[in-house]
């Protein structure tokens, strides 16, 4: 890209005032880091007495930690909803599959005999 003339001479302009600036610094007044310093002080002071506690679960967040968090809970609860399920809604069917109930699943009533390829009825 080119520069204008008036281009330079503005980034002169500029360069000078950069340059008066970097040759006198700003200096922050005495009272001003002298409240900074205090305050730091006093912040160091308290950060060192003050220690972390660490604290113990209590109560329901005893037994949830002991369960294994709140996944392990989780996983509680679906098993006791399915075993009150199961444990409402089976024990009409359930004695259909005890043994010596006299009723029983044979495969052989699920297989087709040789009468259906002969043209029986099976």
């Amino acid at each position: 890209m080119t520069e204008t003339p008036d281009q330079r001479a503005e980034e002169a302009e500029l360069d000078a005032l950069f340059a008066a600036a970097r040759a006198h610094p700003p200096v922050p007044p005495e009272a001003l880091m002298a409240r900074v310093a205090d305050a730091a002080t006093a912040e160091a002071a308290a950060r060192r007495t003050a220690a972390p506690v660490a604290l113990r679960p209590r109560g329901l967040r005893m037994v949830v930690a002991g369960l294994g968090g709140w996944p392990g809970l989780a996983g509680l609860a679906t098993a006791a909803a399915a075993g009150i399920v199961i444990g409402v809604a089976v024990p009409e069917t359930l004695h259909l599959l005890e043994v010596g109930a006299g009723f029983g699943y044979d495969l052989s009533g699920f297989q087709p005999g040789y009468g259906v390829f002969l043209g029986e009825e099976g």
